[in-house]
């Protein structure tokens, strides 16, 4: 869907249309209540999947339609805005403890120099 919305961004960018997705996290729908089953403890198992611990409300999202949608988003175009509270950002960092490559601030850094001679 991502690559969908940065091909249609290009593609429409020319003709003032603006294209962008909105990748939202554990949002309080009906749709998750049957996910959880409506049980206290499954809404708790997926709570706890939340740095702000809570489920995201439907306005939350709404919200930033409405932003890209407006003038003030004029210069954002191809972008996949997620909002989801940072689990993506708390998935990142955990990755990035298991790698060689740090996902925080791209690729690690490393130069090469040449050998000293003796």
């Amino acid at each position: 869907m991502v690559g969908l919305t940065k091909v249609a961004a290009l593609d429409y960018a020319q003709s003032n249309i603006r294209v962008n997705a909105v990748c939202p996290g554990i949002i309080d729908t009906a749709m998750m209540q049957r996910f959880t089953g409506g049980a206290a403890d499954g809404r708790e198992v997926v709570i706890a999947q939340e740095p702000v611990e809570r489920m995201g409300k439907p306005e939350e999202i709404a919200a930033a339609v409405v932003w890209l949608c407006s003038e003030a988003a004029s210069f954002v175009i191809g972008h996949a805005m997620v909002v989801d509270s940072g689990q993506v950002a708390r998935s990142a960092l955990a990755l990035a403890a298991h790698s060689p490559r740090s996902l925080v601030g791209g690729p690690c850094l490393t130069t090469k120099r040449p050998r000293p001679s003796h």
